[in-house]
This record gives C-alpha cells, structure tokens and sequence, in this order.
C-alpha cells in the first residue's frame, strides 16, 4: 500500500473570495510524502513530534518481510492500558483497533505496536479478486452490455451508482441512425445484472443518457439536444427492474440543458453547453428551478464537472478557464445554500509558474463532507512543481486549503484525474484508461487500495468514467470503446467493494 501524507514545507494555493477581491496566495504547509504502509520512518522515530505517538521497541519487525506502522498514535488511558496487558501477560488491549479491515493486508499486534504487513500474492480479496503482494487488491468486474442494435451507441459514456441501482448512459453517435436510452443494473444478493432499458428515442435525436444521475429510486437522464434547449428527464423505480417516468424539466432558456448532472436528495443541478448551471428542488419532479453563475461571470464550459452534498453545498468545476496572473487553467466554484439559494462562498485556482501545456485543473470535482477533491490533468514539465493528479482540499470553517496531492502513479498517463467520485472516506479515480484505482482514507492517510481492472485484457478508454457509491461500497467503471459480438459495442463494470 502507498500512503500520501502530510508534512511540513512551503507551497501555495490560491483563493480568490466571492467578493472579487484579487487573488491571495496563502502560504501552506505542505509536502507529498509516500511512505510505508506504516506511520512512521525506518528507524522507528516519530513522524508527528506535535502527537502522542509509540515507537516500535528496539528490535521489533515487521511480519514475513511487511511493512510496519512505526508510530501508533495513543492517548495516556490506552498507553497505560498497553502497559498493563503487555506487563501482565493479559489480552492486548489494542488487537481491534490496529485491524484496518483491508483484504490484503495483515494486521497484528507485537510488542505494543502495530503491524500491516503485505497479503502473500493471488490472495484473495473483496471475493472475486487477488492481492498483488503490495497491499493492492486487482479486483475485476461484473460486465454489462447493451442490447445488439443496428445503430453504434455511445454505451457507458454517463455512468452513475447508488446503493444497489446503477445507470448506463447509451446514447447514439449520430442523428441519422438515433436509438438513444439508457439501461439500469441493479445488485440483488450481491450479484449484479441488467434489469431494464428505457424505451429511448428512436425516431429522433435528442442525445437521452448523455449524463445520469441517481439518487435512492429516483433517476435523472440528461438528454440535451432535446427540442432546441434540451431537456431532463427523470424516472422512478417501482418495482425491480421497473422504471417509470415522473417528470421532465426543461424550457430554461439556455441550450444544451442536460449535458450534466448531479443529484442529491431534493436537489437537482443540471449542466447545460452554454455557459449556465440550474438547480432545481421539489423532487420527484423539480419543478422549482433557479439559474446559477459566479459572481460577474457566467461558467466558461469547455469541460463542467459538478458535485453536491447533503443538498447544502454545491462545487462547479469549470476548466475552461484561461490561465492568468500566475494562476493554471481552471477554476473551482463552491457555493453553500443560505436556507433560500446557492451563494457563491470561494473559488480556488493553483499557481503556475510559467510556460505552455499546462493541462486543466477542474477537469473533475467530487465532494465528501468537508472534503474536496480536484482532478489535473496534462502535462506539467513546463508548468509548475505541484504537477498532475487529484488535489485534496480540507475545509476549515470558511476557507478551503490544499492538504495534499495524490500524484499520478508512475505507471500510468496524462489521463489521471479526468474523472472522479468521493464515497464515504473513500476516492474513486478514473482516466487511466487502463484501470481505476480505488483510495481509502486510514489514519488521515490515502492509501491506494484496489485497481478495479476489466476481467481479462485492457480494452481502449477503460474508466474515462466513474462513480462511486456514498458508502464507497460499490463502483461503475465505463469501458466506452470495448468491443462485443456483432452489434453490441462498448460495456460497464459493476464492483463490489467490501474488504477493499
């Protein structure tokens, strides 16, 4: 396992308040260090001096070659409690809290201390996968398809999951030959399969499934080159593997509504091509919609990504904004509700140095908590230090700051990053193209679980699209370009993730 903790040097970010005040750069203190799946360094000493932490005793190891936590953060009653067990010969009083529940490592107690050592290679993990000897399970998927079809349907380019329902976007790639709709699987008693497809639009070309969204029983389908504005559409499951429609939202007055989605209990944003953001509330059916913009500005839309949480506070990823005054291309809008709307409460965008290709910073936002995660894509040779990958920002009151860059593994491209989804202490990352890797927060530190991989061969733009479960016990990963039997193209992957 790798770990990205952090630590203290200097580093910036900027913040520029809703309030249109110039940029100011705060000094942070930041570093990216990978370590063991340890907290502490090779010679036992501590990381942290500001925390009351054990070293491992002199002479302890790890297990079978593993890696060893060097330092266990204690307060006086358990450390004394340690004492007691390990004087006495009594149980050790802190077995259950050293197990970090993860399927390919091996936990234990020694000498007060606590150890994970590495799972031996093609152990198996979360039931169907295997463990690569580094503390990583490769866990492959549950493949659905689409329905044979004369016409090429771009299958699984919209993907969303919740709980035990999941969503495939499967709209068509061109308006003569247009078979527009989506599918949903859903996940009973554990095994996940293909329950329904939507009628679709076969006899005219209005782009249904090229962003979905679902939230409980409830499912918003993006069909934007609907009329001449676009629309959304939305269905709700009454029975298993029956969906029936329960509203349309549209006439906004911007064109392209629908191209992105976020949803989230009685809030429903929807993306649109020109350069606007609507939130709707009165669910099932939204009635009650409102158009939402930066302060001054209206979203340049090159690319939208958008995230919502517990319906009180809402973040826009645009990263169609232009590099200037020593700041990267993209910008982060987060937006809190007031009790009556959305109002603007910071954007964020990361310094740069000089120099072309500096890649997009936005590309993809996904939110937990007071979490925020943003993906970077490009090259970054010419640009700056901080770099490409998922830059995580820890809320504090009102003011964002970067905690930590999880960077872009040294066996994988550019791509890392395009896409994002948050679970309940846990990162789903998409991009590679290749796989998606699964992060787990432990002891404040992100460590590289799971790579979910297709079940066998690396088919072409595997995982430019993800979503994750609010448990972050489930996953879709699309596989948009993969190729079937005689008129079936492109796939979805469905994951369960316990133990990983």
């Amino acid at each position: 396992m790798r770990r990205f903790v952090v630590q203290g040097s200097n580093s910036a970010v900027g913040t520029e308040a809703s309030n249109g005040r110039p940029h100011l750069w705060l000094a942070l203190m930041l570093s990216l260090v990978v370590v063991s799946s340890g907290c502490g360094d090779d010679d036992g000493a501590p990381d942290d001096a500001g925390a009351d932490v054990r070293a491992i005793p002199d002479g302890a190891t790890p297990r079978d070659g593993g890696e060893t936590d060097g330092t266990v953060p204690v307060d006086a009653a358990t450390d004394a409690a340690v004492d007691a067990s390990l004087d006495d010969g009594g149980p050790d009083a802190r077995i259950e809290p050293c197990d970090d529940g993860l399927d390919c490592t091996v936990d234990a107690m020694e000498s007060g201390a606590c150890t994970h050592d590495f799972a031996a290679a093609e152990t198996t993990c979360a039931g169907s996968g295997t463990c690569d000897g580094e503390g990583v399970c490769l866990l492959p998927g549950t493949r659905i398809v689409p329905e044979p079809h004369t016409g090429e349907q771009r299958f699984s380019e919209a993907v969303a999951i919740d709980g035990d329902i999941a969503v495939i976007g499967a709209r068509a790639t061109t308006s003569s030959d247009p078979h527009d709709s989506f599918y949903v699987a859903e996940r009973t008693a554990g095994a996940w399969s293909r329950t329904f497809r939507s009628a679709g639009d076969d006899t005219m070309d209005t782009d249904l499934g090229a962003a979905v969204a679902v939230d409980g029983e409830l499912v918003a389908v993006g069909a934007p080159e609907t009329s001449d504005e676009g629309a959304v559409r939305l269905f709700r499951r009454s029975a298993p593997g029956v969906f029936e429609e329960v509203g349309v939202v549209g006439a906004m007055g911007s064109r392209g509504v629908g191209n992105a989605l976020a949803l989230d209990g009685d809030t429903l944003v929807i993306g649109t091509n020109q350069g606007f953001v609507h939130v709707c509330h009165g669910r099932p059916t939204f009635t009650d919609c409102s158009t939402l913009g930066p302060t001054g500005a209206d979203f340049r839309l090159s690319g939208i990504s958008m995230a919502v949480v517990d319906g009180e506070r809402l973040v826009v990823g645009d990263d169609g904004v232009s590099a200037s005054a020593g700041s990267a291309p993209g910008r982060v809008y987060v937006f809190d509700w007031d009790g009556t709307a959305f109002v603007e409460s910071a954007s964020i965008r990361v310094p740069m140095a000089s120099g072309p290709g500096c890649g997009a910073f936005a590309r993809s936002v996904a939110l937990d908590g007071a979490r925020l995660y943003v993906g970077r894509t490009g090259n970054f040779s010419m640009c700056d230090s901080l770099g490409g990958g998922v830059y995580v920002f820890q809320r504090e009151d009102s003011a964002f700051t970067l905690a930590t860059v999880i960077p872009v593994p040294e066996d994988e491209s550019i791509p890392f990053g395009f896409r994002l989804s948050a679970g309940s202490e846990a990162l789903l990352v998409g991009g590679a193209q290749t796989r998606a890797y699964l992060y787990r927060v432990v002891d404040g530190a992100f460590v590289l679980t799971a790579r979910l991989v297709p079940p066998a061969g690396s088919p072409s733009r595997f995982a430019t699209t993800v979503d994750l479960t609010s448990l972050g016990d489930g996953a879709i990963v699309s596989s948009a370009e993969e190729s079937g039997p005689t008129d079936v193209r492109g796939a979805a992957y469905l994951y369960t993730l316990d133990g990983v």
